[in-house]
């Protein structure tokens, strides 16, 4: 527990009484002091509940579960919910790119983006898949990180439904 709350002392602004004070309540509700995919979906939903997020909860999830080992621990938690209500859209994308490379490669390849994109533009009514046909520019079949965000930042229609997607709270 200790290197958990040192964790998240590095990697967010809270102070150890704050962290602690989280924990209890935490662990109030989830007793093992992990959040298993099903608890984590229930809770997104029920913070959510007029969302159309069904086809999107697993990597939500992934976004939350740090090191891909299947639970969402204390520490991921509280480091992703600070970074996702206190970062610049910037860095709430960079969360968005490690919620799609599943593999923890540094990219994410040309079949997951059209998958994504065309998922996207299937349930959004405001996107068009037409309008997302231009995200490799240099045509290395694959996008890094920064490539992703200056993608995202530079379509609004996309950065504000990404954005909306990974809000856990309002």
């Amino acid at each position: 527990m200790q290197e958990e709350i040192q964790s998240i002392l590095e990697n967010t602004e809270y102070t150890r009484e704050q962290i602690s004070e989280f924990h209890q309540n935490f662990t109030k509700v989830y007793p093992s002091g992990i959040l298993q995919k099903d608890e984590f979906c229930k809770l997104y939903n029920q913070l959510h509940p007029t969302k159309k997020s069904d086809k999107y909860l697993k990597q939500i999830f992934q976004m939350f579960d740090a090191d891909k080992d299947g639970v969402v621990t204390f520490g991921e938690f509280m480091i992703t919910v600070f970074l996702q209500g206190r970062k610049q859209p910037e860095e709430k994308l960079r969360l968005v790119f490690r919620m799609y490379d599943h593999n923890c490669n540094g990219f994410i390849e040309k079949t997951e983006i059209e998958a994504i994109l065309h998922s996207i533009a299937d349930n959004c009514n405001q996107i068009e898949y037409d309008e997302l046909v231009d995200w490799d520019e240099n045509h290395s079949g694959h996008l890094n990180e920064q490539e992703f965000v200056n993608f995202i930042m530079n379509n609004p229609k996309l950065k504000s439904f990404f954005l909306d997607l990974i809000k856990l709270y309002e």
